[in-house]
């Protein structure tokens, strides 16, 4: 052990570490997955199966409508799953409990439910009168039959035999609607659901209390977007129950009712705006928030026909938009994302997935009943808590992610650093050595110009060949004392340090400088139009004009003249001074236009030509810190650089 111990813990060292989830996003996901696992099964477990031999519940099956008591004891009664989707839309329902009793004193618990139900009346079969209501959301809070979830109601059977109750249901627009009924206290109980409700508004307080302390202290736009939908959740429990009705406006059921149903409909719209804060980071397809904006308006229609009473169409369009559009936009923007991780792009659309088939499964049992009534509303609290298990769930690795790309960013920074810093020391170094060059060679230089002149002075005329050969040392000298200026002036440009001085100028005297240092001058035609004055820095519009005269000269055919022309236009409502060079296409042929005043570029036909291609390159520099403009224009057999100044005021 002593000698694998040190082994093991260099091994444990180069480990990857993994990327740390805080412990409130493990708690949140623990807590939710454990009390959704209890609620879903506490109702079933709970829940007794009723006595079909004592109580029976039976639905009007009759398409036609029956709005009295008469009317209705003609309906041909059946189980709640062979109700047909015209009966569970219809304006008025009926509902046949039949009670056999034994004993001579009992009590009958009706439970009719869900709460939204308009009004509710119970009738006796036998002497067709009313015995309980009228309640329901037109009228304001019952406290003896408007328990949570639905109404309660108890009726007191005092002799044995028989008895048959007819149930009444007033709605409009509400596709789903049940009665049970039962002789059983502890079945009774469990009718009302009142421990299911109370652990349903437990779980999303504690979620919306979580979501509101992680949002203020981390001000994440998709934990705002989270408690957002889980505070929306938790209102719409509470108005659906009647929890806000009974504590707030027991008087106004109305209002009740208008702030339920506004939230129903708004549901889509706040599923588009989770899906829109995930996608927020990333290159979304250009359709995207263009159908978003179309759900958010198809989300106003809703609201607009709801508030206006159409609830049918209000509900056709929720099934269209909510139910199929909203889902598959987002998976199919999901999968379109491109520059999201494909890890991470398969948990969204997975977590979308699953919140797409809980809607539907949700749906479908409300559409296509079965024999147990309450199985939507157990569908429905499961997709509330499915839900913020799924959000909770993509928040987590969406926090992961984020940590991947904030450790990836910080890498890429921190390789960026290490490489400006060596790109600044090699400026440097390199900078010590342009300034070591120029002072080594810029005396020799000077020394062997003032001998060619001394030379050049004790010749006599007739020696025509030595002062040839004194003439093409003297260039070599000035060609040399060039290449070591442009070093100079490219040291000083990468140090940031080079300036603009502008000063009156000759142009005349100025251009006839340039052009006389060079050997084939008289290849070089030029003309001034307009005034020979002009302000500009006249140490960077000598190096201009001698790169691009110098390149004319090397790239144009031997034979053929170099045309500088400098003339003044008005430019942007500016005076500006136009210089133009061109020269005739040599054997070289074309230059690349893109690339021609980039730092070291030389055509590929022109390597045996001496030049080091850093002229155009520090050309269009210096007229750049001159605030000019630079442009090449390839012509059918010609070349021209044309070159904008501004004038500008000297500082003296």
């Amino acid at each position: 052990c002593k000698q694998l111990l040190p082994t093991i813990t260099a091994n444990h060292k180069n480990l990857p570490v993994p990327v740390p989830v805080t412990l409130p996003y493990r708690l949140l996901a623990s807590l939710l997955i454990g009390l959704s696992t209890l609620c879903v099964w506490l109702p079933w477990a709970y829940a007794g199966p009723a006595n079909p031999s004592t109580v029976l519940v039976q639905y009007c099956l009759d398409q036609e409508e029956r709005t009295t008591l008469e009317q209705a004891r003609q309906c041909q009664f059946g189980s709640f799953n062979e109700l047909s989707s015209g009966v569970r839309y219809a304006s008025v329902r009926w509902t046949r409990v039949t009670v056999s009793t034994q004993d001579a004193t009992q009590t009958l618990t009706i439970n009719v439910a869900p709460r939204l139900i308009q009004q509710i009346e119970i009738f006796d079969g036998q002497s067709g009168t009313q015995i309980a209501g009228p309640v329901g959301t037109n009228y304001p809070y019952d406290p003896e039959h408007g328990l949570l979830a639905g109404y309660t109601f108890a009726i007191d059977i005092s002799a044995a035999g028989e008895h048959v109750y007819y149930v009444r249901m007033l709605t409009y627009g509400l596709p789903y609607s049940f009665v049970q009924a039962s002789l059983d206290p502890l079945i009774a109980q469990d009718m009302s659901q009142q421990i299911g409700l109370g652990i349903h508004m437990g779980i999303l307080g504690l979620l919306t209390l979580m979501s509101a302390g992680v949002y203020g202290a981390t001000r994440s736009r998709i934990m705002g977007v989270f408690g957002l939908n889980i505070v929306v959740l938790l209102l719409s429990v509470l108005l659906g129950s009647g929890v806000l009705l009974k504590y707030l406006w027991p008087n106004q059921p109305g209002l009740n009712e208008f702030l339920f149903t506004t939230l129903f409909y708004l549901k889509p719209a706040f599923w588009v705006l989770v899906a829109q804060a995930f996608l927020a980071p990333y290159q979304t397809p250009a359709w995207y928030r263009p159908s978003c904006i179309a759900v958010y308006a198809a989300v106003f229609v809703m609201l607009l026909f709801s508030w206006a009473g159409f609830k049918d169409i209000s509900n056709g369009l929720m099934l269209i938009v909510g139910v199929i559009v909203v889902p598959l936009l987002q998976l199919i923007a999901i999968q379109s994302t491109t520059d999201i991780r494909r890890f991470y792009q398969r948990i969204l659309m997975l977590g979308y997935l699953i919140g797409a088939l809980a809607i539907w499964a949700a749906v479908f049992v409300t559409l296509y009943p079965t024999d147990n009534p309450r199985l939507p509303i157990l569908a429905t609290r499961v997709i509330d808590y499915i839900y913020p298990v799924v959000l909770s769930g993509l928040i987590m690795f969406h926090y992961r992610e984020t940590v991947l790309q904030l450790a990836a960013a910080k890498d890429e920074n921190l390789k960026m650093r290490l490489g400006l810093e060596f790109e600044q020391k090699l400026r440097e170094e390199r900078k010590l050595m342009v300034d070591m060059l120029t002072h080594e060679l810029k005396n020799p230089l000077a020394s062997i110009s003032l001998a060619v002149g001394s030379l050049d002075r004790t010749l006599g005329n007739e020696d025509t060949q030595s002062r040839r050969r004194l003439q093409n040392i003297g260039q070599s000298v000035r060609s040399m004392d060039s290449v070591i200026e442009r070093c100079n002036f490219m040291n000083q440009l990468d140090q940031s340090t080079l300036k603009s001085n502008p000063a009156p100028l000759n142009l005349e005297e100025l251009v006839t400088g340039v052009i006389s240092r060079f050997v084939q001058s008289a290849r070089v035609t030029w003309s001034i139009e307009g005034s020979n004055h002009f302000n500009a820095d006249r140490q960077f519009l000598e190096m201009v004009l001698s790169n691009l005269i110098e390149n004319a000269l090397k790239y144009s055919p031997a034979d053929s003249d170099v045309e500088l022309t400098i003339n003044r236009q008005s430019i942007e409502s500016a005076v500006h001074l136009v210089i133009k060079v061109s020269n005739r296409v040599g054997d070289k042929g074309m230059p690349d236009k893109d690339a021609v005043f980039t730092r070291f570029y030389r055509h590929p036909l022109a390597h045996d030509t001496t030049g080091s291609g850093v002229g155009l390159y520090l050309a269009k520099a210096l007229i750049t810190l001159m605030q000019g403009r630079i442009a090449l224009e390839l012509q059918h057999d010609m070349i021209v650089f044309s070159v904008e100044l501004p004038e500008t005021i000297s500082d003296a």
